[in-house]
């Protein structure tokens, strides 16, 4: 239920409101030179509308989200003339205020001044204050434009993805196609028909109620909504109610196309008993009136689940090789719902197969969407024929069938070099007719396969800026995450950069709804040494963390990674932090680590080569970082120190032959990047805990924290036995060495350029004192094929010459 609050000005009087109770207003944001940079992106930071900032609790406020346009444009033009008339109270006076009721989980705009010249004075029940202070500036920089196209979907969007259907004329008895229309329906007879049913009303046949609806959805655009409010409306609604079961298939389906035609909304109570209907005689329709049927639900932009399940478990059980125009509608439809029984998808992935050939590049293009939307992932070798077929034609696709096969190559993570390639020479010229959605994708895509493409990168750096206003916060999210993991600063850095944390700071409304969104694009940031404080303030703030407590996506390691990057490369940020107890409870929540071959070797060998366990440290230096290290320390005169005392004293264990038994397949998986087989679970838990308690290495759960720094944390021993760390005991000057073994994935696709979180590990491992060595895979993987003291001799020359 709605509440709509209309506040009025009285002469001499500020608005005021008692209608709700006090509340707490989140952490502040202070930003002290706020106004400076408004100007700077080209902003006037005046007093004007702070609508936004007012949310009791239990409601939504508009104009932001829900209110309409025109809306907006009004809000906008009174905020400037009150600000011209030198009264703010003149914004509250003479707009209206629009609350939806809605979960009080809605935090209100974190950096909210607590002062009492904020805009806010819940003590006194005022909803404005006459002056702002200068700190609070910066909430109006989130005022749009009138001519802003913010928040909108592409106009078109739905009928981009539908034009595959105009290709071929068979699939013009498998969807809605509003050209096949008949002219504009003459005003004597639309008269007519109102009369005939306001006469006949209850008494209305099946086929009167089908016939009416049929002709009066020829109507001319401009009287559709004088029908559809009109008492005729709500009587033939009435009707198709009580004779749902009446009419024919043929009819059922003439009256969807009516309905589409009329832009009946979606939520209307008599699609719901339509749908049903229709999956009751599920089985009574061709597959070509089961797609038809399918695509008009598409068209009503209702979400039919009841349909699409009845619909989907026919076609798998009376399953018969669909022609291919059948083939691609189907596909289409799947991918549209969202869902499809794993035994369907093997059958249509079967069938793509077979018609590949025939199919156009528009048609390859819903293939791969479909698939895509279904989280149903092709098999490699026919999303190979896919990139072979379309490379050579790629200039010939559009950007949205372009778009939807690199959505599939990175569901998969599959590298056709030779698409990738063409890619390269076909995207920069046309990035400026692509939707910032699909520019999105594009970028993504890139860093998901971990391929690095100056030009395409430079491209959307370039095409970003001016159309950041039009970005999703999922879209801004994506840009700054895979600039960032492929650790690539375009030249417009700053203009590209500036622009999306604008449009980050004047979103914050929308991450109550997607945290998500918000915690990703601070750690696309941390990778290139950006830290936003007012917004880092945020994210880590309580509220913040309770509320994407909630959130579908798991975000604990994003937090952890987050928080312990601003603890060592922000020395001068003041704000919030995760808190002891949180970061315990997120190490905990890690994974044990399965120690690999190529760890167990290296590690096994150091040990030889400086004279024991006592010498080297296999544990997580930093373990936000989300992966393991070898740590060495050598004094001054370059020989090591014995600092594990743990391992010096704990039993070791031996394993067969020193661990794992290196074959030559297995050397081969691993230069070749390719996964190992792995135990079962049972085999690979037990023998990863026999590792930790005979060999020291430490489990994620036995990480400690302190408010010391990295490094500095007192051991579980120690605490135990209430004396001092090792760790933390006085000893000489040393240097110490975090050996790094790398793998493949932590690089940029055929380059040894790390990617974003390794180049950021590397780089805060050297903030704390350690000196990374990087053991590359393309040399220490080789070497697991030689004999030992050949890697002996590698070993010392990494760790003595470091």
């Amino acid at each position: 239920m709605s509440t709509r609050i209309i506040c009025r000005r009285f002469s001499g009087r500020s608005c005021r409101t008692t209608a709700f109770p006090k509340a707490e207003i989140p952490k502040s944001f202070p930003r002290e030179e706020a106004s400076q940079s408004i100007r700077r992106r080209g902003r006037n930071p005046i007093v004007a509308v702070v609508l936004k900032a007012w949310k009791p609790p239990g409601y939504q406020l508009s104009p932001y989200p829900s209110v309409s346009r025109e809306s907006e444009g009004l809000l906008h033009n009174v905020a400037l003339l009150g600000f011209r008339e030198g009264r703010l109270e003149s914004v509250c006076s003479r707009a209206s205020i629009r609350c939806i009721h809605n979960t009080p989980r809605i935090l209100c705009l974190p950096r909210l001044s607590r002062r009492k010249s904020s805009f806010l004075d819940w003590g006194n029940g005022k909803a404005f204050c006459t002056q702002a202070s200068p700190k609070d500036s910066w909430l109006l920089s989130s005022i749009r434009n009138d001519t802003d196209e913010v928040h909108l979907k592409a106009k078109g969007s739905k009928e981009v993805a539908r034009q595959f259907q105009k290709q071929r004329p068979e699939y013009k008895s498998l969807c809605y196609s509003p050209d096949q229309r008949l002219p504009p329906l003459p005003a004597e007879e639309y008269n007519f028909i109102l009369q005939n049913v306001s006469v006949l009303k209850e008494y209305m046949k099946p086929k009167d109620i089908v016939n009416s609806f049929f002709r009066l959805s020829h109507l001319p655009a401009e009287k559709r909504q004088a029908f559809k409010s009109s008492a005729s409306f709500a009587v033939l609604c009435q009707g198709v109610v009580r004779s749902v079961q009446r009419f024919g298939n043929a009819e059922l389906i003439v009256l969807l196309k009516a309905f589409v035609a009329l832009g009946v909304p979606p939520v209307h109570y008599m699609l719901k008993v339509v749908e049903a209907e229709c999956s009751r005689r599920i089985e009574l329709l061709s597959l070509d009136q089961q797609l038809l049927v399918a695509d008009l639900w598409r068209c009503l932009n209702c979400k039919v689940p009841q349909y699409l399940d009845a619909m989907l478990n026919d076609v798998n059980a009376k399953w018969q090789a669909p022609s291919l125009t059948q083939l691609v509608q189907l596909v289409y439809i799947v991918g549209e719902g969202r869902r499809a029984p794993e035994e369907l998808i093997k059958k249509l992935e079967a069938s793509v197969s077979k018609h590949l050939q025939a199919l156009s590049l528009e048609e390859v293009g819903v293939v791969c969407l479909g698939f895509f939307k279904a989280q149903s992932n092709m098999s490699e070798p026919l999303l190979r024929k896919i990139g072979d077929k379309i490379c050579g034609s790629l200039r010939d696709m559009s950007n949205f069938a372009i778009v939807n096969v690199l959505k599939m190559l990175r569901g998969i993570h599959l590298d056709h070099m030779d698409f990738l390639k063409e890619l390269g020479h076909v995207i920069p010229p046309r990035i400026s007719t692509i939707s910032m959605p699909g520019v999105m994708h594009i970028a993504f895509a890139c860093s998901s396969l971990r391929y690095f493409d100056e030009d395409i990168l430079n491209a959307i750096a370039t095409v970003v800026p001016p159309k950041a206003a039009s970005c999703r916060t999922k879209d801004i999210a994506k840009l700054l995450w895979s600039f960032g993991t492929l650790n690539y600063q375009p030249p417009n850095g700053e203009e590209f950069y500036d622009s999306l944390l604008e449009q980050l700071e004047s979103r914050l409304f929308e991450y109550n709804q997607f945290p998500e969104h918000l915690i990703t694009s601070l750690i696309g940031l941390a990778f290139v040494e950006r830290f936003p404080y007012e917004l880092l303030d945020y994210v880590l703030s309580p509220e913040f963390i309770q509320l994407s407590s909630v959130c579908k996506h798991d975000l604990w390691k994003d937090f952890f990674t987050l928080d312990g990057t601003v603890g060592i490369e922000c020395p001068a940020y003041a704000g919030s932090r995760l808190t002891v107890q949180n970061k315990q409870e997120m190490a905990g929540k890690m994974q044990d680590y399965f120690l690999k071959p190529e760890f167990e070797a290296a590690w096994s060998l150091l040990e030889d080569v400086l004279g024991g366990p006592q010498f080297v440290k296999f544990h997580a230096i930093l373990p936000h970082a989300r992966s393991v290290d070898l740590e060495v320390r050598l004094d001054a005169s370059r020989k090591p120190l014995p600092f594990n005392l743990e391992g010096a004293t704990t039993e070791r264990l031996e394993l067969k032959k020193k661990g794992t038994l290196l074959t030559d397949n297995l050397i081969n998986q691993l230069l070749k990047g390719k996964s190992l087989g792995q135990p079962d679970a049972s085999e690979k838990n037990q023998g990863t805990q026999q590792k930790a308690a005979f060999r020291g290495l430490p489990v994620w759960k036995k990480v400690e924290f302190s408010d010391a720094g990295p490094g500095l944390d007192p051991s579980a021993d120690a605490k135990a036995e209430g004396r001092p760390s090792t760790i933390n005991q006085k000893q000489p000057e040393c240097v110490k060495l975090a050996l790094q073994i790398t793998n493949r994935n932590q690089y940029r696709y055929h380059s040894k350029e790390l990617l974003g979180l390794h180049a950021m590990k590397r780089r805060q491992l050297r903030q704390i004192g350690y000196i990374p060595v990087e053991l590359p895979f393309w040399e220490w993987f080789p070497l697991l094929k030689c004999n030992r003291e050949e890697q002996r001799k590698y070993l010392c020359q990494k760790v003595y010459e470091a």
